[in-house]
């Protein structure tokens, strides 16, 4: 009876103990549906990196991001460059930047361009155009 209990009792106790609290990613201060704000994805981009994102939308969309390094970035006096295919290098921000992009069949095409020297993780957002 004795060697039934101990294993019965040892689950018992680890049952009961809290659950780890997730660790919530790094741009969730400034990316949340409270502030009207969709996370869509995250991406590397490396120094002279250039990658082009298309999200599905019939309508158009206000598309940001935020930087993980933003601040060495601005430090190094260099930019991210948010844009299109025609105009590649239309905002352009350290920390993170959004504007509106219009909606061509079904898809909006953006391009992202990191012009510093440092890699940096960027997470994309979407949120609706007013």
């Amino acid at each position: 009876m004795k060697i039934i209990l101990i294993p019965a009792v040892f689950l018992l106790f680890t049952s009961c103990k809290k659950a780890a609290p997730e660790a919530l990613p790094w741009y969730s201060a400034w990316i949340s549906k409270e502030q009207g704000k969709t996370f869509h994805s995250e991406i590397l981009l490396a120094p002279s990196d250039t990658q082009t994102i298309k999200i599905s939308s019939s309508e158009s969309l206000v598309v940001g991001f935020i930087a993980q390094k933003g601040y060495e970035i601005s430090q190094s006096g260099s930019f991210i460059f948010l844009g299109t295919e025609a105009s590649p290098r239309t905002q352009g921000a350290s920390l993170g930047a959004e504007r509106s992009f219009e909606s061509n069949d079904g898809v909006i095409i953006i391009k992202l361009e990191n012009i510093s020297t440092i890699a940096t993780q960027v997470a994309l957002y979407t949120s609706p155009s007013n």
